[in-house]
């Protein structure tokens, strides 16, 4: 069979799901533009995995023996087997070495990035759409091969869509959490913890992502709160929306769902990773679009409570949250990314 998209990325604990979430969307992207159906190449990650399978996605695994030669000859191998057009990385280390020795002559390579690190890679497409990146921080490419900013971060549909019919509400009552689709750090748990003097006022609802591996340290900080917790897992996008559009509030991580929030007028809290997350978390912080607490192993859970409180009751705050934000992301990202790869394919101006 043919598969004119070829997909290498991989998703875990420490990476994220949201790698593989975003090469999902643009994936749907290229399908209704008429190139499809997409094939995944991954590690034997049991969270992409289970991932890939849950939306009966095609996919093969690439051996946990294999070194980068073996790799690279695989995936090209297999890109020319089924006929790929297009060979898309999407990994944490994209180098310019993988990109040459995977894609074949004729086979267009497009390379997601997310980060703060000047890419070096010559060939095809690269898209970065870390806000802090503009094309002109590239200046080896041209401003037709490098596409940066907010302009280009993969949503999926159904949060422009919903983004119509998003308001401000003057008071809150629901929050929503989620700290990525790995919370390497177990932030959730923390953030629970230091919020339990307001489980009177909130109801909170929890997301988790397929590669969270804290439930047991999780469970009690639950039980304390009872039915004012409600808990979602691998949940689609439709339903993420639909919770993030109950909430009037949420704390979240810088990564995709950030993103979505923004674009959905969420009044948002960033607790952040490292210091790659808190470079965009700054970056959304003095545009006046979130409020940023800094990296989350050094946070004090009485900063937690105290800054989330303060939010809650500065309802002129969270209303300028709200309209900032959906001025810098406006979810049409996979359009526009699809729409660039199909101009690259058929030799036109991107």
């Amino acid at each position: 069979m043919n598969y004119p998209v070829v997909v290498r990325v991989d998703a875990n604990a420490p990476i994220g799901m949201g790698h593989i979430t975003r090469c999902h969307v643009l994936a749907n992207a290229l399908q209704e533009r008429g190139l499809a159906p997409a094939l995944f190449l991954t590690r034997d990650y049991s969270a992409a995995v289970e991932f890939l399978e849950s939306r009966r996605l095609p996919y093969r695994i690439l051996g946990a023996e294999m070194d980068f030669a073996s790799e690279c000859a695989e995936m090209r191998r297999t890109a020319l087997d089924v006929g790929a057009r297009v060979l898309l990385f999407d990994l944490l280390d994209v180098t310019e070495e993988l990109v040459e020795k995977t894609c074949p002559e004729g086979v267009l390579s497009v390379v997601l990035l997310d980060h703060l690190d000047p890419p070096t890679i010559r060939k095809g497409l690269v898209f970065n759409h870390n806000v802090v990146y503009g094309a002109s921080t590239h200046p080896t490419r041209s401003q037709q091969d490098y596409l940066a900013g907010a302009s280009y971060v993969l949503l999926d549909p159904v949060f422009a869509e919903a983004s119509r019919k998003s308001y401000f509400c003057e008071s809150v009552s629901r929050l929503f959490l989620n700290q990525g689709g790995g919370d390497p750090f177990n932030l959730t748990t923390k953030i629970l913890r230091a919020l339990t003097p307001l489980r009177d006022q909130l109801k909170i609802e929890v997301v988790l992502g397929g590669a969270f591996a804290f439930d047991e340290e999780l469970a009690p900080v639950l039980k304390h709160w009872g039915q004012q917790v409600t808990l979602h897992r691998m949940v689609p996008p439709a339903q993420v929306a639909a919770l993030m559009m109950q909430a009037q509030m949420a704390h979240t991580a810088p990564g995709n769902m950030l993103y979505e929030l923004l674009t959905l007028g969420v009044p948002s809290i960033a607790i952040s990773h490292h210091e790659k997350h808190a470079a965009v978390a700054e970056f959304f912080a003095v545009q006046g679009a979130i409020e940023h607490l800094g990296i989350g192993v050094t946070l004090s859970e009485v900063l937690i409570l105290e800054r989330t409180r303060s939010l809650l009751h500065d309802e002129e705050r969270r209303k300028s949250l709200h309209l900032v934000g959906r001025k810098i992301v406006d979810g049409l990202g996979a359009v526009r990314t699809a729409d660039a790869i199909l101009k690259a394919l058929h030799g036109e101006p991107t």
